[in-house]
């Protein structure tokens, strides 16, 4: 933090700059652990020169600081811009079972939520509903694979194999968590509704490749149901945006379960059954 005898030597802007670092560097999870350590520091080139190769831009929070210390962020926005860089370096490199990937999702949420708050005084402008947006989505898109139960497993995880190209549907364009995020990171979705149709064609498809009774069909109808209730938080049920992608509620979610278990069941019990008959042989 910083001591009050000092803040009065910052400017507005550097006191955010501030908060918005701090924020980040200091959060811990429940069981007090801080997620910032392994992001103050990069490994050197000798020490990881593959990460050098497959990352384009390395940073890390100490070059973050220095470019604090050195004034070169002219907004907000220029420091989010490189700590989101640093995360989705993080995403790039890691794989998405590992902690670092699942820390780097909860700090870019932190991060957002923070200058959400900070930016709560200057909510007199218009917002800038392409950038609104975007801020959603990624937003969305960070909580539902960083969604955990209770034991801090992330329900995403179970869906990291389901395959991008769709084995009924063989012309259809390949999606998995992975391309939409790739989507994300690059801006493309300029529609709420359009990234929703990808997230739920990406757990539905998890569904019809998969027994009712398995891990892999829960976790997607409790991914889509947290999706559903994050997206209604953050458009506060269509203040802060309307979108036609609120017109999909838990109510059609439900309806829309229950038919494809309708549809399943009959199938399984007759693999069970056959199962049963092969066990007895």
């Amino acid at each position: 933090g910083i001591s009050p005898k000092k803040s009065k030597y910052l400017t507005p802007l550097q006191q955010k700059l501030n908060e918005l670092y701090e924020a980040v560097k200091n959060y811990t999870d429940k069981r007090g652990r801080r997620l910032s350590t392994i992001f103050l520091r990069l490994p050197s080139r000798a020490e990881l020169p593959d990460y050098y190769v497959a990352i384009k831009k390395p940073i890390d929070m100490e070059k973050v600081k220095t470019h604090m210390l050195a004034n070169k962020y002219q907004d907000v926005d220029a420091l989010v811009e490189d700590l989101v860089l640093m995360f989705n370096n993080a995403c790039t490199y890691n794989e998405p079972e590992s902690l670092i990937y699942k820390d780097a999702l909860v700090l870019h949420k932190v991060l957002l939520e923070t200058r959400r708050d900070l930016e709560g005084g200057d909510d007199a402008h218009v917002p800038d509903v392409a950038r609104l947006i975007q801020e959603l989505v990624r937003n969305l898109f960070v909580s539902v694979l960083g969604h955990q139960d209770d034991e801090g497993r992330c329900y995403s995880d179970s869906l990291a194999e389901i395959p991008a190209a769709d084995p009924n549907n063989p012309d259809k364009t390949p999606l998995n968590f992975e391309i939409i995020r790739a989507n994300v990171d690059k801006g493309r979705y300029r529609r709420l509704d359009v990234f929703q149709d990808h997230m739920f064609e990406v757990l539905e498809k998890a569904r019809r490749l998969h027994r009712t009774d398995s891990e892999i069909f829960e976790d997607s109808v409790e991914l889509q149901q947290f999706f559903i209730r994050i997206r209604d938080e953050l458009c506060k049920n269509g203040e802060i945006l309307l979108s036609p992608a609120l017109s999909y509620t838990t109510k059609h979610l439900h309806s829309d379960v229950e038919k494809e278990k309708k549809e399943k069941l009959p199938k399984e019990y007759e693999e069970d059954k056959l199962k049963r008959e092969e066990e007895k042989k």
